[in-house]
């Protein structure tokens, strides 16, 4: 919470919600003082009324909430299609990023980038934030040999993604602090949807034989944080000369011990990037 000084005068005091009766101090705030995140929002919202037509614009606002919650329902039935598949669906999920920014420009400012506290303007960030999620969530069990060649395409697939940002916006007010903060986290996120466009895509459209290898376990161990990650350490293999770390699931994990085995399954890629996948000993 930002407490800003009436008239200019003052200090700013930015205090935690995690304070201990924060709530009170916000209540007893907001009877004598305007929450100005919620002014902010306001303007962002009859601006855009204007712009739309007036009176005609409340309809054309229910028509862009109407689209822009159905793209986010589509991206969620997608987000689970590619959490429990590897299939053509990610292809479908990439392609709701540019859409969703497509809506901004469709909508001539009823539809925001991230909407304000208490804005009734539907806003997109959740779509690439949500898309790039499961892309970098599944990403982690396709193991790129070399990331020389991901890269520059997963750059060049945000610089392209933060170009048609800026010009959908025209709409929206860009001198806002707001929406050049947001700018910039959507351009971060970008990132993530052109590195597992690029990951997910490469192997998905990959349709070749792979290559079998079978390779000895030489060290295990887990690391904790927010999150519980497991590794295994390989020895060296045909297309990867050294010794490597590499992240598990915890069922694979927990069936190996070190001097075991694992499985190796090592493809070209559909755009030339060679990728593999570790599994069980295939003994069929």
């Amino acid at each position: 919470m930002r407490i800003i000084p009436h008239e200019g005068k003052g200090k700013r005091i930015l205090a935690s919600t995690y304070f201990k009766d924060i709530g009170l101090l916000q209540s007893k705030l907001a009877v004598h003082y305007p929450d100005l995140d919620v002014e902010e929002a306001q303007e962002v919202y009859d601006e855009a009324i204007r712009q739309a037509g007036g009176e005609d614009g409340n309809k054309l606002l229910k028509q862009a909430k109407i689209e822009t919650y159905t793209l986010i329902g589509i991206t969620a039935v997608l987000c689970v299609l590619c959490f429990l598949y590897l299939d053509w669906y990610y292809l479908a999920l990439f392609c709701c990023v540019p859409l969703s920014l497509l809506l901004l420009l469709r909508h001539k400012g009823l539809v925001q980038v991230a909407a304000g506290k208490g804005s009734p303007l539907p806003s997109i960030f959740m779509i690439p934030m949500f898309v790039a999620g499961i892309q970098m969530m599944k990403s982690g069990s396709i193991h790129i040999v070399q990331h020389s060649k991901v890269w520059p395409l997963a750059i060049g697939i945000a610089v392209a993604l933060t170009a048609m940002l800026w010009l959908c916006s025209h709409y929206l007010n860009k001198s806002r602090r707001a929406y050049i903060l947001t700018a910039f986290m959507m351009a971060l996120i970008f990132i993530g949807n052109g590195y597992g466009f690029v990951v997910t895509t490469n192997a998905v459209l990959d349709k070749a034989d792979h290559e079998y290898y079978e390779v000895m376990v030489t060290n295990k161990y887990i690391r904790k944080g927010k999150s519980t990650s497991y590794y295994l350490t390989l020895d060296s293999w045909a297309h990867q000369p050294e010794s490597k770390r590499e992240s598990v699931g915890l069922n694979l994990y927990e069936a190996v011990e070190i001097n075991d085995r694992v499985a190796i399954y090592y493809h070209h890629g559909a755009f030339n990037i060679p990728w593999y996948q570790i599994g069980r000993i295939d003994n069929n």
